[in-house]
Order: structure tokens, then sequence, then C-alpha cells
């Protein structure tokens, strides 16, 4: 069930990213909150599969390759493309190639922020979750792995307080992807990622579930992405309880639950990463050739909203199964 809420999570961020063309706002309103149950995904199956291989001799270099072979093919093709439409972009604009932009384009390469910018990721904005995703990944090799339960619950515990203080004091959680809060992103993904690490050394306790009701924590995992509380302190208030405890619960829920239609909850698993890392620049592509056909006079909005998703989709299933795929099991077999 985890790979069928995979797909769900990242349909829901290209959705939130893709409001304008949906005709305005009502579904996945909260879609960028997917990001955090990512984050948390993220320490439940890292935990799971290298949790107890660090300790073996070079279980860290083992674990360095295996995670650099998993995101770095689709991450530097996303980057590639995102680098030519932001210069195209910039060109479209009148805005000159000077040492700023050559900066981002290899900043984005590595993946890492560009410090120089009020939003760090502009040659794709999504990256900026992947990049503390690397970072909390490394500190898991180094610390995390060792560290026992009651001390990663006092982790989270403090990680959740700071999460509270700066998103009443922010109004909200869209912090992490510009540069006056960046190091808050950071809380944001070792907070996830520990309390994913928390439930899975606790999973095994807990009982399986029925077979069909995770059909329903899919259509709740729709609505709670879509939910829209009034502005201000309940709407910071819908966020933080989403991330401090809904998210874990789905997570926990989910992997208690034994899938329904395995080929398309894999499916909806593999084409995720991709779509992910691809939407942002393609979403820039997408909204300037419809802005130059006008097609928003004879298509509704909901209609248009669909079929960029639908490409999306595709180009995703495409990407996983024509690039990353067999790049992995290149690179795999050339660096083993």
């Amino acid at each position: 069930m985890l790979d069928a809420l995979r797909g769900v999570a990242a349909v829901g961020v290209v959705i939130f990213h893709a409001q304008t063309w949906f005709g305005g706002g009502y579904l996945f309103l909260h879609g960028d909150l997917a990001v955090d149950f990512f984050f948390v995904l993220s320490g439940f199956v890292i935990e799971h599969a290298y949790g107890h291989r660090l300790a073996l001799p070079r279980g860290g270099a083992a674990f360095a390759r295996t995670r650099i072979l998993r995101l770095y093919p689709l991450l530097v093709f996303g980057t590639v493309v995102g680098i030519a439409v932001y210069l195209l972009r910039n060109h479209a604009l009148g805005l000159p190639l000077d040492r700023q932009v050559i900066a981002d384009c290899l900043a984005s390469l590595i993946p890492f922020p560009a410090l120089w910018r009020d939003a760090l990721f502009p040659v794709d904005p999504a990256v900026w979750s992947l990049f503390w995703e690397l970072v909390v990944n490394f500190g898991f090799a180094l610390v995390l792995y060792r560290m026992k339960s009651p001390a990663l619950v006092v982790f989270a515990v403090a990680l959740a307080a700071m999460l509270i203080v700066k998103s009443v004091a922010a109004g909200g959680l869209d912090f992490g992807p510009y540069r006056t809060d960046w190091a808050f992103g950071g809380v944001r993904a070792f907070y996830g990622f520990i309390v994913g690490m928390l439930l899975l050394r606790r999973v095994r306790s807990y009982p399986q579930a029925a077979r069909w009701s995770h059909i329903w924590v899919v259509i709740f995992v729709i609505a709670m992405l879509s939910a829209n509380p009034p502005r201000g302190i309940w709407s910071t208030g819908y966020e933080l309880l989403v991330v401090i405890l809904v998210n874990p619960m789905i997570v926990l829920f989910a992997a208690r639950s034994a899938p329904i239609v395995p080929r398309i909850e894999a499916w909806s698993g593999a084409m995720s990463y991709p779509l992910y890392v691809i939407h942002a620049p393609i979403l820039l592509v997408v909204g300037g050739v419809l802005a130059r056909t006008h097609a928003t006079a004879y298509l509704p909005k909901w209609l248009i909203g669909l079929m960029i998703v639908v490409i999306l989709v595709g180009l995703a299933d495409a990407l996983n199964r024509w690039f990353d795929v067999p790049v992995r099991r290149y690179l795999g077999r050339r660096l083993a």
C-alpha cells in the first residue's frame, strides 16, 4: 500500500503546483504537505533496508553507493531539463547569462542551494526536498542508525517543538525552498525521517490491517491534502497536525496493509519519483505553450489541468521504464 500512496502523494504535489490550470483551488490545496509524507516514508524504508547493514564492514560505502544510484540518475536528468527551461525562460525575458545564472545551473547539478538567491533552487524548485533527503541520508549513515529509540524520540520531540514555534511565527509550514528560512527545511526532513525510523522499529507489534481498508486510507489522504481550513492559526494548526501526527499514522497503517492490486500499486510507486523530479520544469513548458496557443479560451480549465496531469504521469512512467531503470542497472553493474 505504501507504493500506492507514493503515487497519490506525487500527484498531489503536481496538482498543488498546477492549481492555476485547474481554474482555482479545490483539490490538493495542501499538496505541499505530501513532501513531509515522503520524509516519513523515507525514514521507514531506509531503516528497514539499511539499518542493520551499516554496522557491517564497508556498510557505509555500500549504502552511499545504493542511495546515489537510486537518486542521482533522475535527479541529473530532471536538472538538465530544468537548466534548459531555465535558460530559455531567461532568454525570453531578456535576462543576461551572467555569473549568477551559471552558478545557479552548476549548483543545481550537485544539488546545492543557491544561497545568493531568495529562491534557493531556481532551476527546479522541487529539488529543495531532495537536497535535504541527501543530507538526512548522510546523517543516517553517520549517526542516526546507531541511536537507540529513546534518544530518537527525544530528538523527534525537539524537532517537533521547533516546527511548532517556527510555524506559528511564520504563519505556516511553507519553509525550506527559500533563503530566509531554508534551514527549517532540514528540521522538516529530519523530523519526518526520524519518525519513520521509529515507526519501523515498532511496526511489527501492530496487527495487520483489513485487506480492503486501505482504499479508505487513499480517500483519506486525498481529502487531507485537499482540505482548506480558514487562513491564519487554523491553517497553521492543520498543517502542523498533518506533519507531526497524521502523516506518521498513515505510514504506520499503510505498512500493515496488504496490496489489493499489486501491479498497479507497484507502478504507482515506481512513477512517483520521476514525476516529482520533472514536474516543475515541465509545468513551465506546458504553461508557456498554453499561453501562446490561448488554449484557455476554448477549453475548460479542469480539462486542461487533467491533461497536464496525464501528460506528466505518462512522461514519468516513460522515464522510469526507459531511462531510470536501465541506467541504474547499467551503473550498478559498472560499479559492482
